[in-house]
């Protein structure tokens, strides 16, 4: 059990079947420059030796490291609430086990975060895959956090991993339990309830595009069902806040974003099914349904009202949803007549 007094920030990793990959990334976690830091490792149900790895971690920095062993997998959304239950950082940030970090990254952002007693802090990241850097959090939306501000955030999205928040904006918030996208509603949340956020304009974070993980098995089936639970936890999550008039047409976008990731799935299940010279699965139909009303339930309006739904998101997607809004069916008979118009929006 860690034993640092007075923790500046609480570092959270889930860890499930990631021996390979922690080998890769142990050695800056376990070298952070911050000096009074705890690092939180979840074995989320591991099979592949990772318990060992990380026992001998804990072994080696006893003053720092402590591993929480978890028989039963809880998914990332459950392996950080396990974390969250013990941390006592004044900070707390989250890494993906797989993801390479700076050893400057939590002196560096915890520094930004006292210097303005700020609630968020956000750090620029490279996206291997995409051979990219960026940092979501610009210098606009930085500062005391105003509807304006809220929404930019809200629109802009980003990750958890690159940003640190002060633990008592989890106080009574935790993530849902084995699914994906288990972030989204919690990231919302925090960004209506934080009241103040900086920028670190370095590259600090590195996301690996490792084939195997969780959040990049894609299954279409799975993935729509968990985009329609996300969807409906974003909405659940903040419509009965105060600010939530202010920052209600950038939550409908995020939405309405997912509506149209979650739909394209449905358009390649089908495409996929005809090239292939299969029937259309009979379940496309029902996901399209429920995507549907998942959307009529969350969303007010004609969806190229919203600006940022406008300004994001290209015609030929939203006229497909507000299609399926009227008849789920109609989308497979303009899929079928329409193919290869449609295909290049299929992500």
């Amino acid at each position: 059990m860690g034993h640092v007094k007075d923790p500046a920030v609480s570092v959270i990793i889930p860890a499930r079947n990631a021996r390979a990959q922690l080998k890769y990334s142990l050695p800056n976690i376990l070298g952070q420059t911050l000096e009074n830091i705890e690092i939180i490792f979840v074995d989320d149900g591991s099979t592949d030796g990772t318990a060992l790895l990380l026992e001998v971690a804990e072994r080696k920095f006893p003053e720092k490291v402590t591993v929480i062993e978890s028989q039963v997998g809880h998914g990332a959304g459950g392996a950080r609430n396990l974390g969250l239950d013990i941390a006592r950082g004044r900070y707390v940030g989250f890494v993906d086990s797989d993801d390479l970090v700076s050893p400057m990254m939590f002196e560096k952002m915890y520094n930004a975060a006292r210097e303005g007693d700020y609630d968020i802090v956000d750090c620029g990241y490279d996206c291997e895959e995409q051979d990219l850097a960026l940092v979501h959090t610009t210098d606009e939306m930085c500062g005391e956090l105003n509807d304006e501000k809220r929404s930019e955030l809200i629109v802009s999205g980003g990750y958890l991993w690159s940003r640190i928040f002060r633990r008592e904006l989890f106080d009574g918030l935790r993530f849902r339990e084995n699914v994906i996208l288990e972030d989204a509603d919690v990231l919302t949340y925090l960004f209506c309830t934080a009241k103040s956020i900086v920028n670190v304009k370095e590259v600090l974070y590195a996301y690996r595009n490792v084939e195997d993980s969780a959040s990049k098995i894609v299954d279409y089936r799975n993935y729509v069902e968990n985009i329609n639970e996300a969807m409906r936890a974003v909405y659940e999550r903040v419509f009965n806040l105060g600010v939530y008039p202010g920052v209600k047409e950038a939550v409908e976008y995020s939405i309405v974003q997912m509506y149209s990731y979650g739909l394209s799935m449905c358009q390649k299940a089908v495409l996929d099914s005809w090239r292939a010279g299969r029937e259309v699965p009979f379940d496309v139909s029902h996901l399209q349904e429920a995507l549907r009303e998942t959307a009529a339930a969350t969303v007010e309006g004609r969806y190229c009202d919203n600006k940022y739904v406008k300004d994001k998101i290209a015609e030929l997607d939203i006229f497909l949803m507000e299609l399926n809004n009227e008849n789920p069916a109609a989308v497979v008979e303009y899929i079928k007549n329409n193919s290869d118009g449609v295909k290049g929006i299929v992500r």
